[in-house]
């Protein structure tokens, strides 16, 4: 008996993807890349947003009353970071230099952080 006629077999019956999975594959790319250009362009609003506060402080800081502001601002992260030490902490904090504002919150600041207290 002779020999069936040989056949090339392949194998997978279409060699090219269905096109609604290169639709899918093709909107998944679409969909990361506008999200990375959404996250980029954030990123941007938020540097340049950084950039004129800043700047605003900084015109702030030159005018008549700006040593005043400076105080009260200190004064006011100072309590924030004890409410937030009181909140996490049962730690009580003593300094023999009271009236040294930047010891206190760099020794507030280490509580906060979970550091080791000197």
């Amino acid at each position: 008996m002779p020999a069936p006629p040989s056949r090339t077999v392949h194998p997978h019956p279409h060699p090219h993807p269905h096109p609604q999975v290169m639709n899918e594959a093709e909107a998944n790319k679409e969909r990361i890349i506008l999200e990375a250009s959404a996250e980029a362009e954030a990123t941007r609003l938020r540097a340049e947003a950084q950039a004129a506060a800043i700047l605003d402080i900084s015109k702030a800081l030159s005018g008549k009353d700006a040593s005043e502001a400076a105080t009260l601002s200190i004064a006011q992260r100072y309590i924030d970071m004890y409410a937030e030490i009181g909140s996490k902490s049962n730690t009580m904090i003593f300094n023999d230099r009271p009236a040294d504002v930047n010891a206190l919150m760099a020794q507030a600041s280490a509580v906060v952080a979970g550091k080791p207290v000197n």
